[in-house]
């Protein structure tokens, strides 16, 4: 990656997305693809969002530096792993209308097995 590519990358780091960037360093450099780009920015990025190696925890980290977000402690089954998180500002919004939100990620890796 040249140089001027990863400036431009830096310095567009937290407010663009890979697909903003990618026409304007490929007109610079038209050798580079875009999954050169992205993986740059992801690599460069992780230093916004990666707050530890395991992504539980990186994850929870993370809600907390929220001002909005609750993180909520829950039980769980012997084997399970789960964050859970309010979003307080759409809650109250919503009380008195909804019952239950619901959203469900399970990890293609498998890696507590």
């Amino acid at each position: 990656m040249p140089p001027v590519a990863i400036q431009i990358i830096c310095d567009d780091l937290e407010w663009s997305a890979p697909s903003a960037l990618v026409p304007k360093i490929c007109a610079l450099y038209p050798h580079l693809t875009a999954s050169q780009v992205h993986f740059a920015w992801t690599r460069m990025s992780e230093i916004l969002w990666k707050k530890d190696t395991n992504q539980l925890t990186s994850a929870r980290l993370l809600l907390e530096e929220c001002h909005d977000i609750e993180v909520l402690d829950v039980t769980t089954l012997d084997g399970i792993e789960q964050l859970c998180w309010g979003m307080t500002a759409i809650a109250h919004q919503l009380a008195g209308k909804v019952v239950e939100i619901a959203l469900d990620a399970t990890s293609a890796t498998q890696t507590h097995q």
